[in-house]
């Protein structure tokens, strides 16, 4: 009886039935749908966490970075103020790993590389020479100690720089093995000490005549003080040398995390391993197979800790190692031309290490994901002079920033949806049990049981939520694999980063799709708490509608005693302040509800302006500066850029501060000038000899650099420096690089230590040569390497090893041809331009862009250009990086902001179109039997119609004048965008009203009165 009761009070009521079944029903699938998208996120940004390691590496931008086994003593002092725990107690570190490495050698490894140090040495026993009467000897290498080209029994040509050697003698000797034009190896002499032998006095001549008369033949016996056999086990040990890296995360290592190294079989190290400091290692494929050893074998793996700094120097046969243990091998990863003979152990206090740093790596901390930039922001004011930090995240930021972005929103929606179903809740108990009140009276008196009223109530309104929620249900289901689809989609919208040539993409990118699979229960668990807060909601309101009954026994039952009423006119205007007045709390809801609105409207307007306003303020405070570098974004210096492009780089007017370098080694040939008296330097001639040309040509390739340059601190021996200092001839300063020199010779500056070397003093005149070999017509067509007069002028503190000899740029090539055309009229560069910018290559170039608002536009050109970013091959294999990630970081968290607005704002209008429409129309419905009683007494339909609308657009417009004037009181200003909400919440309210008060009209004063829900 009761659920027939039921049905047939949900079928009479269809009107509200269909509204709310439609309201439940939309609102709940927006929930579920925002529910699951934010489940499926967060699963997403978890498994993020785990699949992504960001890092930060430490590095020492010195001379020769980024050399990985050298020692730099720069370094070693700028180490000494380097503040370890700044870092390591960071709250976004999760682990400091500093570099820790050592020299070792493994018994049945060898090396053939090109990084082997003192890769050519070689000591031999070399006898049956014979004089060619050239610029060397020939002779068969007898026995050898040590070599990587030499073997026993083989014809060498040995240079005349080792002195006369006899034909029937035989010789230690000690040099350097190469090969020159034919396939016969040559040996030319080198000077080579071992500092611990030095320290303990002993000495490896060059040559040493062992020859012995053996029965009247000559023959050759190793004398016992030769060490012959001492520095060819030292050689052997060095040359072979492996270099053990201990560490306390293998995988934070730079070349794991960048995936240049990854493990190929095996495993890395465990936590137990790490904790219990096990013997483990990780070596190389290339390693394994040349000591034929597999996963589980174990190696003898032999350490040294010198007092040297130099690799080379790390042992000597006499003292032998430091320490010998087995090591089992628990990976075999990968093999790359400059790290196959690295082996990984896992970090131990008693790991036997080198007191001095090997390669330019300080150390790496392992990041919290997410939190690179804030790190970087940081630390990176704390560091001291050329120490670099890089943060490399795996492509975690390019993934995280738009998932993190969506679910931001999806939260925001999310909360409106709840705060939305909630209300649908509440209007959904008022509208079917509590406008029901007299029915429940009527029920009482007429004998049903609460448990009956409860029931009739319950079911009815339970019916229409359970039907809304498992229809929402079951479409949530099957839409979501079409909503993760578009969420994949959404979020590439989200991608707040342009991270073209950003140094923020130094770093690999790793894959991880987004591709989750949500289950029923998620949609079964929202769709239920939608259903009990309405079940809630009913059951709310029953109760009230039991207590006014309790509250009510008492009184008489009868007509209600006539209230005194004020005069009402027959007027609009009159009727509606009449009913403003005697309103009570309905009066107060409307003005409060615009007030609450107008100033939420003020908010949002202030908000959106103030965010445009920052962003400003980044495009103000920052300057982005730019680079060419090498495919790994490493290094700045020794590039191969065409002049042709920077010309065109520099014409689209998106660049300032220019910087060119153009470097070639040198050999110093003599002083021209000296101290104002002039000497007659004859050039470098070159050799008839292909062997001396050659060793001469070597030894002007290891001379100092002549750089020229428009830009010394510009320069990448300066461009990570803090200072730099230079002393000036007078007349001089630092525009001697950019002015066009017109003295006979050219301006140069020099270190101190080259001038102390070459005693030379400002003004003097060095001709240094370089390896270009010309024609010389003031030599009658003598082939001569090419040479530079140079006027040293000023002098400077070298950051590094080498002397580096700085000249202007305009020396080196016509300047014009890149500064002295007009921007964005490629017209101007010529074909002869043309052609003779093609012809020159640039060592590095280093830029600022103009402005930092046109960085979108400068990255499209340099994109269409076809500049090639780091990590990214494209048509022009020059690299690009620009250091904009600070202030893309910054405008992302402003445009992330704006997007949230944006996205929110028209939702939140929406929402209150619809609430003021809602409002303003339940307002006026709720008053219908006032309406009916009206038209029964005759009223006019147009005059009942406009005192209805005036007392709603009166309480309306009240709310929102007093909104608009405290906020004008309080913050002193009013934005267009703030009035227009304003008139369109005014707008949609009243809309509302009208819509409610014409619905009404059209419906007859009898259904009115017998309409009793």
């Amino acid at each position: 009886m009761i659920f027939s009761n039921s049905i047939k009070s949900i079928v009479r009521s269809k009107g509200k039935t269909a509204l709310f079944s439609i309201l439940i029903f939309s609102l709940t699938l927006a929930l579920c749908i925002c529910v699951s998208v934010w489940a499926a996120i967060d699963a997403f940004l978890e498994e993020c966490e785990d699949f992504f390691t960001t890092i930060g590496v430490f590095e020492y931008i010195g001379t020769e970075y980024p050399n990985d086994v050298i020692y730099d003593s720069y370094m070693d002092d700028a180490l000494h103020k380097f503040d370890i725990e700044s870092i390591s107690s960071h709250p976004s570190v999760l682990l400091w790993d500093q570099s820790i490495r050592s020299s070792g050698y493994v018994e049945g490894f060898w090396r053939t590389d090109q990084y082997m140090p003192k890769r050519m040495l070689s000591v031999i026993i070399v006898g049956n020479i014979s004089d060619s009467n050239q610029d060397f000897y020939t002779g068969i290498a007898m026995k050898t100690g040590y070599s990587l080209l030499i073997e026993d029994d083989t014809i060498i040509h040995i240079d005349k720089d080792f002195g006369p050697l006899e034909s029937d003698h035989y010789y230690i000797l000690f040099g350097e093995a190469y090969y020159g034009r034919t396939p016969i190896i040559n040996l030319a002499r080198s000077d080579y000490e071992n500092a611990i032998a030095k320290n303990l006095g002993i000495s490896m001549p060059y040559k040493r005549d062992i020859t012995i008369d053996k029965n009247g033949f000559s023959s050759y016996e190793i004398p016992k003080d030769s060490m012959f056999n001492e520095f060819s086990e030292t050689l052997r040990v060095i040359s072979n040398s492996v270099l053990v890296v201990s560490t306390k995360d293998i995988l934070s290592l730079y070349p794991f995390n960048q995936n240049e190294l990854y493990i190929l079989d095996g495993r890395i190290f465990s936590q137990d391993e790490y904790a219990s400091e096990s013997k483990v290692c990780v070596i190389s494929q290339l390693m394994a197979e040349r000591m034929s050893v597999r996963i589980g074998d174990k190696i003898n793996l032999s350490t040294t800790k010198s007092d040297y700094p130099d690799l080379e120097d790390a042992f000597f046969a006499d003292t032998g190692f430091s320490d010998t243990s087995d090591y089992e091998v628990v990976g075999i990863t990968n093999s790359i031309g400059d790290k196959f003979w690295y082996v990984y152990v896992p970090f131990s206090d008693e790991f036997i290490h080198s007191n001095f740093p090997i390669g330019y790596t300080i150390g790496q901390a392992v990041i919290k994901n997410g939190y690179g930039e804030e790190f970087y922001g940081d630390i990176e004011p704390l560091l001291g002079d050329r120490i670099r930090l890089t943060v490399y995240d795996q492509g975690y930021s390019s993934v995280e920033i738009p998932y993190t972005t969506l679910l931001t929103v999806v939260k925001i929606l999310t909360a409106v949806f709840v705060l939305v179903e909630l209300a649908v809740c509440v209007f959904f108990g008022y509208l079917f049990v509590y406008r029901q009140k007299d029915t429940i009276e009527t029920m009482l008196m007429l004998g049903s049981g609460n448990m009956r009223v409860f029931s009739y109530f319950l079911f009815s309104s339970g019916i229409i939520a359970f039907s809304a929620c498992f229809a929402a249900t079951a479409a949530g289901r099957f839409l979501s694999r079409f909503i993760m689809a578009l969420v994949r989609k959404i979020a590439e919208y989200f991608r707040l980063i342009d991270a073209r040539f950003s140094n923020a993409r130094l770093s690999i990118t790793k894959t991880l799709e987004f591709n989750p699979d949500v289950g029923w229960n998620i949609f079964i668990i929202v769709s239920s708490a939608v259903l009990v807060s309405c079940i809630i909601s009913c059951i709310v309101f029953l109760s009230f509608g039991f207590i006014r009954r309790k509250k009510k026994g008492n009184k008489r039952i009868g007509p209600k005693r006539e209230k005194r009423s004020m005069y009402n006119p027959s007027t609009s205007i009159k009727y509606a302040i009449l009913s403003v007045f005697r309103g009570g709390p309905r009066t107060i809801v409307v003005p409060v509800l615009a007030l609450t609105v107008i100033l939420f409207f003020g908010q949002l307007a202030d908000v959106m302006q103030s965010q445009h306003e920052r962003i400003e303020y980044i495009y103000d405070n920052n300057v982005i500066e730019g680079y060419f570098t090498d495919f790994k974004g490493k290094q700045i210096s020794k590039q191969n850029v065409n002049a042709y492009n920077v010309a065109k780089l520099n014409h689209s007017g998106y660049i300032e501060d220019l910087c060119i370098t153009v470097s070639e080694p040198s050999y110093f040939v003599g002083t021209a000038l000296k101290n104002g008296k002039t000497y007659d330097i004859p050039p470098l001639i070159v050799p008839g000899n292909s062997f001396v040309r050659e060793s001469l040509q070597a030894e002007i390739s290891r001379g100092p650099n002549i750089t020229f340059t428009n830009n010394l601190s510009g320069s990448p021996e300066f461009y990570y420096a803090d200072r730099v200092e230079i002393d000036y001839m007078s007349g001089y300063d630092d525009t001697m690089f950019t002015a066009i020199d017109d003295e006979d010779a050219c301006i140069c500056i020099v270190t101190k230590t080259y001038m102390q070397e070459h005693d030379l003093s400002y003004g003097d005149v060095i001709r240094v040569a370089v390896d270009k070999i010309v024609n010389s017509n003031e030599y009658f067509g003598l082939r001569i390497f090419s040479h530079y007069d140079l006027k040293i002028v000023g002098s400077y503190i070298k950051h590094g090893e080498k002397d580096t000899i700085y000249s202007p740029l305009s020396e080196k090539f016509d300047v014009s041809l890149i500064w002295n055309q007009t921007d964005n009229e490629e017209e101007d560069i010529t074909d002869a331009n043309k052609k003779e910018l093609l012809d020159i290559n640039l060592n590095s170039v280093t830029f600022k862009i103009k402005d930092s608002r046109s960085l979108l536009e400068f990255k499209n050109f340099m994109s269409n250009y076809g500049y090639s970013q780091v990590n990214k091959i494209s048509m022009i294999r020059e690299f690009v990086v620009l250091k904009d990630s600070v202030m893309n970081s910054s405008l992302a968290n402003v445009t992330q902001q704006i997007r949230y607005l944006n996205i929110a704002y028209p939702i939140l209008y929406v929402l209150i179109a619809v609430v003021a429409y809602a409002v303003s129309y339940l307002m006026v419905v709720s008053r219908k039997k006032e309406f009916a009683t009206m038209a029964g007494l005759g009223t006019d339909k147009k005059q009942a119609f406009y005192s209805f609308f005036s007392e709603q657009m009166i309480l309306c417009i009240t709310g929102a004048v007093i909104g608009l004037v405290i906020w004008y009181v309080i913050f002193k200003q009013l934005s267009y965008m703030h009035i227009a909400l304003v008139f369109g919440y005014i707008l949609f309210y009243l809309t509302g009203s009208a819509v409610s008060i014409n619905v009404m009209s059209k419906t007859g004063v009898l259904a009115v009165m017998a309409d009793r829900d």
